[in-house]
């Protein structure tokens, strides 16, 4: 081969390798001179003109303008308790943007590089593989890691709605009636959390039940995440993605003081995990997970347990099951249906029906549902009270009770809408709901402040200047350790201590998450808003899985989210309980994010 054949091969390798890379490319026109083929090079400036719409996000712009104006709403309402257009805004939404732009791309860089930098094979002391054995070891490091939170905060914290609970299993007067089981909130969990404090007296005093409960709550949600990390290896993330992983799951504060306290939510955070990891399966299978008689058994239990261990419960396996209708094969579609009707049944019908009634428990109120229009309606009365007549001031002090002007809250509903619901309440409802319908035609940015008053923690981000910045970041509660907080705690075997280990613990977290550091990765807005955003944004770009399937599969991290946009309210201790499900569903999800970034990555550089 002649000297001159050598250069043009070269130069054809050259301009092949330019193109793949899309680092300069080439013009499209060429010469053909003497059987040889000549190119020309485009300028990089016009080229990265000819081609900006190519390295520009259009998709991910628009997504960053829309997070940068919630932020700066969020921020707008919380100060000044209105929005109202101005510079300010639309510098601060700017800035926002940028700032959320930029963290899509450093995220998703970093987890491309994690997943790329292991590969899933290999031998390593530390075993992912399914299996008993590993079960084991790997509930057993987290358990050992979670323990010195179980001892130190012994016998173990108790929220302010399960002392109500606890109260109302042993007949006494509570927050919502004078000793009647009410399904305010779950019957189960009241069930559970009783039955716990029996088992302690009958040894002596309630504590010890206490204890116990605390101790196997976190065996059952050790085990439970340590399963999460082997499907994770079964889903194809690599060995150092995993590892980061269970790093976050055995030392991020929150994990274990929220696995451990006796509240409903630490029973049904470790349902929901198996839950979404169940349906992930059928999802990725196309429903043939159904067809085997023990995993249909399994995905059903699973279903009827979390609708009756959350109240959202029921709307997440409802909605989950019309999603899985789309993507499975015809030959499953009788088997979610099943799945649905049954959970539908049992605790739609056959508990307030029948069960309820047969032992005398009192149904909860319409008005946790009703939150959110009682506090327009309060806001409405407040800012233009003199609009409203005496007939509908009437129907509207008989469901929300007089002087609603002057109890409205704009960051928490319980003011407005009471604990209590009774049936001349509900007489009124329909009366009530054509006034709530006229004020939304008359004042539409009255409701929408009020509206995004109750819900701003969810996209407000921390600043060292933010009023109350504990209610944008994701403080603990462990101060539940002082059993004798509430009145009649000695009346169920509880004892009367001054132990403030817990507030010890609080008080640290508090200061952890309040340096700059900690304002960021303890931000309410980056673990509810923005990862969502990240998780969607991705889904959307998946090309192997395709986009809807990949939507389908993130579905209950997504509808989990969504349910945040109904809370009674979002900037308080209480509304944690509200977001901490995206915290302990955030390694499964993101762990198929990642696997489907990077199988996206690699097949966009063939």
């Amino acid at each position: 081969m002649s000297w001159k054949s050598l250069k043009t091969h070269r130069e054809h390798w050259l301009i092949v390798e330019c193109d793949r890379r899309d680092s300069l490319p080439l013009n499209k026109q060429f010469i053909d001179k003497e059987g040889m083929t000549e190119y020309s090079y485009m300028s990089a400036p016009l080229y990265l003109f000819r081609n900006l719409h190519k390295h520009i996000r259009i998709g991910l712009f628009f997504l960053s303008v829309v997070i940068g104006l919630l932020a700066s709403f969020g921020d707008e309402i919380r100060l000044e308790d209105r929005i109202t257009p101005s510079l300010h805004i639309t510098l601060q939404s700017v800035w926002y943007s940028l700032v959320f732009y930029c963290f899509v791309l450093i995220f998703e860089r970093l987890l491309i590089c994690i997943q790329k930098s292991q590969s899933t094979s290999g031998k390593t002391w530390l075993n992912f593989n399914v299996g008993i054995r590993s079960t084991i070891i790997l509930a057993s490091i987290i358990f050992i890691c979670w323990l010195p939170y179980v001892l130190y905060l012994r016998p173990g914290v108790i929220w302010y709605d399960t002392a109500n609970q606890l109260l109302q299993w042993f007949h006494l007067p509570n927050l919502f009636t004078q000793g009647q089981l009410s399904d305010h909130h779950p019957v189960f969990d009241t069930m559970v959390f009783g039955l716990f404090v029996q088992l302690g007296n009958l040894f002596g005093s309630g504590e010890y039940g206490i204890f116990l409960y605390t101790i196997i709550q976190a065996v059952i949600t050790s085990a439970v995440f340590a399963y999460c990390l082997q499907y994770m290896f079964e889903l194809g993330a690599s060995r150092r993605l995993i590892k980061i992983a269970m790093g976050f799951v055995c030392f991020f504060p929150l994990i274990p003081l929220y696995s451990i306290g006796m509240v409903k939510e630490s029973i049904f955070l470790p349902i929901f995990i198996c839950f979404s990891i169940e349906h992930t399966k059928v999802v990725r299978t196309h429903g043939s997970e159904l067809l085997h008689r023990n995993r249909l058994l399994i995905f059903l239990i699973l279903s009827v347990l979390l609708s009756l261990t959350r109240k959202t419960g029921i709307y997440i396996v409802v909605s989950m099951c019309i999603i899985l209708l789309f993507v499975v094969e015809r030959k499953a579609i009788k088997r979610i249906v099943l799945t649905g009707s049954v959970t539908v049944l049992i605790v739609g019908i056959l508990f307030p029906f029948v069960i309820f009634p047969v032992f005398n428990i009192q149904e909860g109120g319409k008005q946790e549902m009703l939150a959110i229009p009682f506090q327009q309606t309060a806001r409405l009365m407040k800012n233009h009270g003199e609009e409203i007549n005496e007939e509908q001031t009437h129907i509207i002090n008989q469901i929300l009770g007089v002087n609603t002007a002057s109890r409205y809250n704009p960051y928490s509903s319980d003011p407005v809408k009471g604990f209590v619901w009774n049936s001349q309440k509900n007489e009124a409802l329909g009366p009530y709901s054509r006034i709530w319908f006229s004020g939304l035609l008359d004042h539409p940015k009255t409701y929408l402040e009020a509206y995004i008053a109750m819900e701003y923690a969810w996209i407000a981000i921390p600043t060292a200047s933010s009023p109350e910045i504990s209610n944008r970041l994701m403080p603990v509660f462990a101060s539940g350790t002082n059993h004798s907080f509430f009145d009649g705690h000695e009346k169920i075997g509880l004892s009367n201590n001054t132990s403030d280990r817990g507030l010890k613990i609080e008080n640290s977290i508090n200061r952890i998450e309040q340096t700059p550091v900690g304002m960021i990765l303890f931000s309410r807005a980056l673990w509810t808003t923005w990862i969502f955003a990240f998780i969607c944004y991705e889904a959307m770009r998946a090309r192997r899985y395709g986009r809807a399937r990949t939507l389908a599969t993130v579905a209950p991290y997504i509808v989990s989210y969504l349910m945040l946009w109904i809370s009674p309210t979002s900037g308080s201790i209480e509304a944690m309980r509200y977001m901490i499900p995206q915290v302990f569903l955030f390694p499964l999800f993101i762990t198929i994010i990642s696997v489907h970034s990077l199988q996206k990555q690699q097949n966009s550089d063939m």
